[in-house]
């Protein structure tokens, strides 16, 4: 079974999700949350639901309630429901120089780590080379 065809019981997606399994069916009953797959004792949840599960917390925590997560996933299939901000960001802090620094998030910049590793570069070298026009070391 590959990686992204993993199942995974109620409480496994709870533990995974930092939810319970009460919250969980409760997004079931409120419609925010597709059923599990299969049925009765062999019921399961894919990565799917555990994302969907995790997009509906970071939603709640930017203050939409169920029922506009509701009105978002039920909207026309034209305009693409928006991700919410991620629950945790990953930012580059760099250290140019005393008193400089740079801070990136590559993802929402839009950064593979190549690039985000050029852009922290080129910051440097634009450092140097402001240096080097007022001849300083």
């Amino acid at each position: 079974m590959k990686n992204d065809d993993r199942r995974f019981s109620i409480e496994e997606l709870a533990e995974l999700s930092g939810s319970n399994r009460r919250t969980i069916r409760f997004y079931i009953q409120s419609e925010v949350l597709d059923r599990p797959e299969g049925t009765g004792r062999g019921a399961y949840y894919t990565r799917r639901h555990l994302q969907r599960v995790l997009d509906i917390q970071a939603w709640q925590a930017d203050g939409i309630t169920l029922e506009g997560i509701l009105r978002r996933l039920r909207a026309p299939a034209k305009s693409e429901v928006p991700r919410p901000r991620s629950a945790v960001e990953v930012w580059t802090r760099v250290t140019v120089a005393d008193g400089l620094e740079v801070h990136v998030n590559p993802e929402a910049a839009g950064f593979t780590p190549e690039e985000n590793r050029r852009f922290i570069a080129a910051v440097s070298d634009a450092l140097r080379a402001i240096k080097q026009e007022r001849n300083e070391p």
